[in-house]
């Protein structure tokens, strides 16, 4: 995800991170327990909400979105509009992911 992704997922990001905060405690304190991992468990249970999340993007982020993509992908046959946004999904969780391990290494009470 380039800089220009990040600027119009940014706020959908944090909204998802912090949709639920059991979840979001869950997330941290596995990356805490269990060191630097290539999949956490709790991470998966992120994967509607971001679905979600993507397709309720007002059309203004959804176009900027698709042009950012289109900037750097030839459009394959078949891929929707829709199909091409909800692609981000694992690129949002990655992000999550990311900021739940700098949030983890912060956290002072566990």
């Amino acid at each position: 995800m380039n800089r220009a992704e990040k600027k119009i997922l940014k706020d959908l990001i944090l909204r998802v991170a912090h949709h639920n905060k059991y979840l979001w405690w869950e997330l941290k304190r596995q990356i805490w327990d269990g060191g630097f991992q290539t999949y956490y468990p709790r991470q998966s249970e992120f994967d509607h909400a971001t679905e979600r999340a993507l397709m309720a993007l007002s059309e203004p982020e959804k176009q900027a979105l698709l042009g950012e993509w289109r900037k750097r992908h030839d459009s394959p046959a078949g891929w929707t509009d829709e199909k091409i946004v909800l692609s981000y999904a694992p690129l949002v969780i990655d992000e999550i992911v990311r900021r739940a391990t700098l949030a983890a290494y912060r956290t002072v009470n566990w």
